[in-house]
This record gives structure tokens, sequence and C-alpha cells, in this order.
């Protein structure tokens, strides 16, 4: 479905301010982690009927990790690359020894 003219100056103007480095590209990507981990991560949470939405702050200079779980919402906010793979490693860490507590009562969840 085509966007409005006003839709489309709203989404322009929510990213004007965006920090950019010197080729004017927002300095923090979902690609600066390893993508094999970041992978197992969501899918670790969608396999325990968790969600899991990735974003980004709206001056882009941080990415976001949002984990819903019921009525539950846990944002997990990254400004480097470092932070980034610091929150997917908790996010897997957290979800796979969930999931191996399951596991060892004998109600795989997965």
């Amino acid at each position: 479905m085509a966007k409005s003219k006003k839709e489309v100056q709203a989404a322009q103007a929510r990213f004007k301010g965006v920090k950019k480095d010197s080729t004017n590209e927002p300095k923090l990507y979902f690609t600066d982690v390893d993508a094999n981990e970041l992978a197992f991560a969501v899918a670790s949470v969608v396999s325990a009927g968790d969600a899991v939405v990735l974003g980004r702050s709206r001056d882009g200079g941080a990415l976001c990790i949002t984990i819903l779980a019921g009525d539950d919402k846990t944002r997990l906010w990254s400004a480097s690359a470092f932070e980034l793979s610091e929150n997917v490693a908790l996010v897997k860490r957290e979800y796979t020894d969930q999931h191996d507590k399951v596991r060892h009562h004998g109600e795989d969840v997965g």
C-alpha cells in the first residue's frame, strides 16, 4: 500500500537527527555482531514462545533488542559493537539456560 505524502514526510523527519559517520551512515548495525550468534539468540527466544523486536534509536546512535514475554517487555540498548555482542550473548545465555531447565523436567518447549 502506498504511503501518503504526509506519512513519507513524517518518516523522513524521524531520521533527520540520526547520528551518522563521515559516510553519512549510522554508526552501528546488527551486522556488527556474528550473524550466527544473533540468529541463535533470536531463535532461542522464539522457541520459548516469546517475541523479539530489533530496532534503532531515533537518533541512530544505539540499537535495541526488545524481548516481549507475555506482558513483560525488556529492552537491551547497545551503543557500541561490544555492548551489542554482550547483549546478544546475554539473550542467548538466558534463553538457552531457561530452555535447558525446562527440558530437564521432561517438558521440552522446542
